[in-house]
């Protein structure tokens, strides 16, 4: 439920440009969402197309959603390995086991571009 909030967030931040470049409607939004921000891509595009209706200049606005693959590096072997499906928790070191886990990338939310 939490991709309620950060979708409404992405919302303003987005109308904040609208208004500060007296932008009149917004084609295309892109974002990044890192797999280890435990947002679901589907639930946040399901949110903004519930929201956007509220806003003239987003009636018409596609929503780009990519998600970006984590980075681990391994406390125990020192070995980096990508995770790139949506985790809750840490996974293994795929090799040695290890749960002892740096998390290197995958923590990003992140407007990529405004296409007007």
């Amino acid at each position: 439920m939490h991709e309620l909030s950060v979708t409404q967030s992405l919302i303003d931040l987005i109308l904040e440009e609208v208004e500060q470049r007296s932008i009149k409607s917004v084609k295309k939004v892109g974002i990044s969402v890192g797999v280890f921000t435990t947002f679901e891509p589907y639930a946040i595009n399901f949110y903004f197309e519930t929201l956007k209706t509220e806003y003239p200049p987003l009636e018409d606005t596609v929503l780009e959603i990519e998600l970006k693959p984590g980075v681990c590096r391994c406390q125990e072997c020192g070995k980096d390995f990508e995770v790139k499906e949506t985790v809750s928790n840490l996974p293994q070191c795929p090799h040695c086991g290890s749960i002892f886990l740096e998390i290197k990338e995958g923590r990003e939310f992140l407007i990529n571009y405004l296409e007007v």
